[in-house]
């Protein structure tokens, strides 16, 4: 309904992408193409992304072969910077990031994200005592508590900020992390 609003004349086209981008998580590719370009992903019967996109233009079908290679182009170039910041955040490591928490202003009156997190992790360690918690279950609140926000300050949160979280737990299960402290990242 957006799309179409957009434009007084829409007219659908499609496009293909390289299937070397469907390595990158499926959320950057959809949020690249949903939000950032108003295209629509196509994903097969089995719901599994596919490299291709439908897309509106405003006019009639003349030339839309080249209206489709332009809107590639333009893709390519969202993916490419894409798989940049995917491929650059794949070097860190979480405590580093962490500890850049420490130079983003939560409140002025409140401190940085890095003492929201300090702070929330100790609510987490006597909210864990309080509720009689196994032992396994209080490491996992405390190491979901540390880490919560360490993808704030990843290359793709900050190209792509509506993926806080997402990335986090993507990134926490890519780094080791147990499955309940990655969920929690975005939860």
């Amino acid at each position: 309904e957006e799309v179409t609003n957009l434009v007084e004349y829409p007219t659908a086209l499609f496009g293909k992408f390289e299937e070397e981008y469907l390595s990158l998580p499926e959320e950057v590719l959809v949020t690249t193409m949903k939000e950032h370009q108003r295209y629509f992903p196509v994903k097969n019967a089995e719901g599994q992304l596919l490299p291709y996109f439908v897309t509106v233009r405003n006019g009639d079908h003349n030339h839309i072969e080249n209206v489709a290679r332009g809107n590639e182009k333009v893709l390519r170039a969202r993916l490419s910077d894409a798989a940049f910041f995917y491929n650059e955040d794949q070097k860190l490591v979480i405590s580093d990031n962490v500890k850049k928490l420490d130079k983003i202003v939560f409140h002025e009156e409140l401190g940085s994200t890095g003492d929201k997190v300090r702070r929330m992790t100790t609510l987490s360690k006597t909210l864990a005592e309080r509720f009689n918690v196994s032992s396994e279950e209080k490491i996992h609140v405390l190491r979901a508590a540390e880490i919560c926000k360490f993808d704030l300050v990843t290359h793709m949160v900050y190209e792509f900020p509506e993926l806080q979280g997402i990335i986090g737990e993507k990134y926490a299960k890519a780094f080791g992390e147990a499955e309940e402290v990655a969920a929690a990242v975005n939860e």
